[in-house]
């Protein structure tokens, strides 16, 4: 929302460009007052420095410091991708996962690529987008962080998950409805493509607590960045469909629905 405001306010791209740059950078005297995690100094034999770190740490949260005797940290395992087929239980996560990102990342895209026009006023329907989405990101972080799931034993990852992913599918076929019925400058098409927008963007948080909870920590890194090279390849393909807003646009719809619901059934199925 806050960008959708900024681009509203500067009126043309190279001055919004510069703008949310500067917001963007306003994080850096955090980084640079935070020290850096001193598990991983001492994985790289750095001691020296990663006592340094627990000392900032300990500064940083107004506790008394006490140093404690160096431990001797294992050398780190070469991770292969190999190593995330051999297991049965860890390549069908895995591949589930990687799934999940590809398809996730190219129909995000592809929705978010063609929202220019689904409302009358551009502004007006990003920044709809960014408020369902924001409201939705609370009321899932409100199972995400521990204080609802416990009360309810199905509320899961896969549960928010599946959820999402038929709220998109419902309103992809609204959306093509609209459009097959040439209703496409009616209210109900601007707000399908909004709740479109805001499940897919939903999916994609439970893609990274999926990873973070069922990939084990020595192979979390390799297995995140394969996903990730997968996600980017999805973002590609999706630019490559903006052809077809003006060729016969439905069929994006159509491979968004395909799309969707091919990954609705193999996380339905696979998915622990």
């Amino acid at each position: 929302m806050m960008q959708v405001g900024v681009s509203w306010l500067a009126g043309e791209w190279r001055l919004a460009s510069y703008l949310c740059a500067t917001l963007s950078a306003t994080v850096l005297p955090m980084i640079w007052y935070l020290p850096e995690s001193p598990v991983f100094l001492e994985q790289k034999k750095k001691f020296e420095r990663a006592e340094r770190s627990r000392e900032k740490i300990a500064e940083i949260c107004q506790l008394e410091y006490e140093p404690k005797p160096r431990e001797e940290m294992a050398d780190l395992k070469k991770i292969t991708p190999m190593m995330l087929l051999r297991s049965p239980v860890l390549r069908t996560n895995f591949l589930v996962l990687c799934w999940m990102w590809f398809y996730v990342g190219m129909s995000v895209y592809i929705t978010d690529l063609n929202s220019g026009d689904m409302a009358k006023n551009f502004y007006v329907g990003q920044f709809l987008c960014g408020f369902v989405l924001t409201i939705s990101k609370i009321v899932s972080s409100f199972s995400t962080i521990g204080i609802i799931e416990p009360k309810i034993p199905w509320l899961g990852r896969r549960f928010i998950f599946i959820a999402s992913q038929l709220i998109a599918l419902c309103a992809y076929v609204t959306i093509l409805t609209a459009l097959w019925s040439k209703n496409k400058e009616s209210w109900w098409y601007t707000v399908s493509y909004i709740f479109a927008y805001a499940a897919q963007s939903l999916c994609l948080e439970t893609c990274y607590l999926s990873l973070a909870e069922l990939m084990p920590t020595d192979v979390r890194s390799i297995a995140g960045a394969l996903m990730n090279i997968l996600m980017k390849i999805g973002t590609i393909l999706a630019s490559t469909t903006k052809p077809i807003k003006f060729w016969y646009e439905p069929m994006l719809f159509m491979i968004n629905t395909v799309l969707c619901t091919a990954g609705l059934l193999v996380v339905w199925k696979y998915l622990p």
